[in-house]
């Protein structure tokens, strides 16, 4: 059995509860100071203060332990989340990255409670992006999209890379030039968002792979993943031979 134990995180976020909450009751996300989490084979076996969990995962303070990558008398390997807050994933499968405004803080006003007729009153609400993205130039929107599909492109979620703008209906480009270099996306761009899409789908293949122990399917990933760099090196070259020559 694999097991994991994560401590000392600042604010470990839990999400506890017995049904989905709704309204005022989202405030509470089940918050622990100086929290820990032991792990069982990939499961969550359980949370609480670190002190609580230490007793549990056989670890001592001040023992001589290291706080990272070591073996508790129990069998834990020990993650040291100093400074850090440790919190359940979310990936948003509903994902613009093409948008004018933004809505962060209508998120506390509902974890408050309050309505989303009483947001729109206030100016929020789904008008509160329309409008500055109808207002933003195409320079603009292509200026923050580009902003927010590199650091999709540092993820190693291939999820973000389905997520397509929805902008509704785009502003007129104001003249022929400012269309033109409104364009999303280069030819060379585009090849550089496919070459990373497959490494990382191949790169996290690999990591499943060597999870699951299966080492040969692991080094056949790894002679793909060379081939796949080798061929973006030698377009890449290409490419700049290409505007060199031109």
């Amino acid at each position: 059995m694999k097991k994991l134990y994560i401590r000392r995180a600042s604010e470990l976020v839990t999400c506890r509860g017995s049904a989905p909450k709704k309204g005022a009751e989202m405030a509470d996300i089940g918050l622990i100071k100086n929290g820990g989490v032991l792990i069982h084979d990939d499961q969550i076996f359980a949370v609480g203060t670190t002190e609580e969990l230490d007793l549990l995962a056989g670890f001592e303070e001040g023992s001589g332990q290291a706080d990272a990558c070591t073996e508790t008398a129990s069998g834990y390997t020990v993650l040291d989340a100093s400074g850090k807050t440790v919190l359940p994933g979310f990936v948003d499968s509903h994902t613009h990255f093409i948008f004018g405004g933004y809505r962060a803080e209508e998120f506390s006003w509902r974890l408050k409670g309050d309505t989303y007729m009483s947001i729109m009153e206030r100016g929020g609400g789904i008008n509160a992006t329309v409008g500055p993205t109808r207002d933003a130039s195409i320079q603009e929107l292509v200026s923050v999209g580009r902003e927010r599909m590199n650091r999709m492109l540092e993820s190693p979620f291939d999820d973000f890379f389905d997520a397509m703008p929805a902008i509704g209906a785009a502003p007129a480009a104001e003249s022929a030039q400012e269309e033109k270099k409104a364009d999303l996306v280069s030819r060379e761009e585009q090849s550089r968002f496919s070459y990373l899409r497959q490494l990382n789908a191949l790169k996290l293949e690999q990591k499943k792979a060597i999870h699951e122990e299966n080492f040969e399917r692991a080094a056949q990933l790894r002679d793909e993943i060379h081939k796949l760099e080798e061929a973006h090196k030698e377009a890449k070259e290409a490419r700049k031979d290409h505007k060199e020559s031109a």
